[in-house]
């Protein structure tokens, strides 16, 4: 029930909702292009990253220097049916 709570959560918000929408899309994006696309400080777009990440709907991994990420293939379906309630 935890884990539903939290993904419910991240979900409720409209910043967090724009970032898994532009993953869904772009597949793999780095901090500095999510925070450029959704017009949104690197400070504040990494909180609502941090937030997506611990309730499981997106991945990270590092690339040199960079933190690179993507949507995780069990999240599309809960994008997919958010979209359709538009």
């Amino acid at each position: 029930m935890k884990k539903e709570l939290q993904v419910l959560k991240a979900l409720a918000n409209k910043k967090r909702l724009e970032i898994l929408r532009l993953l869904n899309k772009e597949l793999m994006l780095r901090l500095t292009e999510i925070s450029e696309k959704i017009d949104l400080s690197y400070k504040s777009t990494s909180r609502h990253l941090l937030i997506l990440s611990s309730a499981s709907l997106i991945r990270q991994k590092r690339e040199g220097s960079w933190m690179i990420y993507s949507l995780r293939k069990e999240s599309r379906k809960i994008i997919t049916d958010i979209s359709y309630l538009k």
